[in-house]
């Protein structure tokens, strides 16, 4: 019987870190015989976008090594091979621990008044996206947003994190970039955070208390590259305050949550974009942020009330997500 190597992955779109020494740890595995299982680490990128296919194609060839024998486990829920065995975790553990701790809370109603803004936009890590979306925010619509930003090029260990990137430059229009290095100057932006309920406890989720002075937010997915499908704390924050979102992610994405029996927002603003790949989807969700933004308070009101059905619909939906429900929706190996 043969041993199994089991090798993590660290990650993020397009990027595996350390990635010498995965090359050295798979290598080892495999002049020991060893069966593989890589871990991708309860994260979920694209496996072709993300180098992971190529590399263990091409030790495989070099070796002989029968790819049969490797297992991927992710948490792309869409993700599949016809040479890799490929095992699928759904989001299952934080949604399980959600769903226990919101039981017996009572989700503090949205009031519109004057102290609502507009527009939430939280990111800790940047990207090239998250950088354009948030730069024409702070530069179009201060007033009208509640914002964090935690990463800036004055900390030496943000400098893989910030977006600046040849691929940065190359697919935004000089106007984009140059709101961004003015953006810069400004960051980190931070929120003082208040534990006013047992739901803020999680630190993720520690934003949350944010969520009643806003009106919608705009959540930037961490994987946005190939064919993927993973969610996580960020879209889940919108969904059980009963907050309306607008989904920057891979192409397809809103597809793949209605798909999960979650209802979006196309009702109020236009959700093509979705269908785009990444870089245009920035362009055409900051139409979405433009048109948003001329709405007055009064029009927000109205329109926040003509969502609530929605709003309580994904609730509700977020609260029976269960295996059985993913399973419903996706095949897993």
């Amino acid at each position: 019987m043969h041993s199994t190597s089991t090798i993590k992955i660290e990650n993020n779109d397009c990027k595996i870190w350390h990635k010498d020494q995965i090359i050295i740890d798979l290598m080892q595995a495999i002049q020991q015989n060893n069966n593989i299982i890589i871990d991708l680490n309860n994260e979920g990128p694209c496996a072709t976008a993300l180098g992971l296919y190529q590399l263990v194609d091409k030790l495989c060839d070099q070796t002989g090594y029968d790819p049969g024998r490797i297992i991927i486990k992710t948490c792309n829920l869409i993700e599949h091979s016809n040479r890799y065995r490929i095992s699928v975790r759904p989001p299952i553990k934080h949604i399980n621990e959600l769903q226990k701790m919101l039981a017996d809370v009572q989700v503090p109603s949205k009031t519109i008044g004057a102290d609502t803004k507009h527009f939430g936009h939280f990111i800790g890590h940047s990207s090239r996206i998250r950088l354009a979306i948030a730069s024409w925010l702070y530069k179009n619509y201060q007033t009208k947003t509640l914002q964090t930003f935690h990463t800036t090029p004055s900390n030496e260990l943000h400098s893989e994190f910030i977006g600046l990137e040849d691929q940065w430059l190359n697919n935004y229009k000089e106007q984009y970039i140059d709101n961004s290095f003015e953006f810069l100057k400004h960051t980190p932006l931070t929120y003082d955070l208040s534990d006013t309920g047992p739901i803020l406890h999680m630190k993720m989720y520690g934003i949350m208390d944010a969520y009643p002075n806003i009106f919608v937010d705009i959540v930037c997915n961490t994987y946005i590259t190939g064919n993927t499908f993973y969610m996580d704390e960020k879209l889940w924050r919108p969904i059980i305050t009963q907050t309306p979102f607008i989904v920057h992610g891979p192409a397809n994405f809103i597809k793949n949550l209605r798909q999960l029996g979650f209802k979006t927002f196309d009702q109020w603003w236009d959700e093509g974009y979705s269908e785009d790949p990444p870089d245009v989807q920035v362009v055409e969700i900051i139409k979405i942020i433009d048109e948003i933004a001329q709405w007055d308070l009064d029009r927000i009101n109205t329109v926040y009330n003509q969502m609530k059905s929605v709003l309580d619909h994904n609730y509700k939906r977020f609260m029976e997500l269960n295996h059985i429900e993913f399973n419903k929706m996706f095949l897993y190996v």
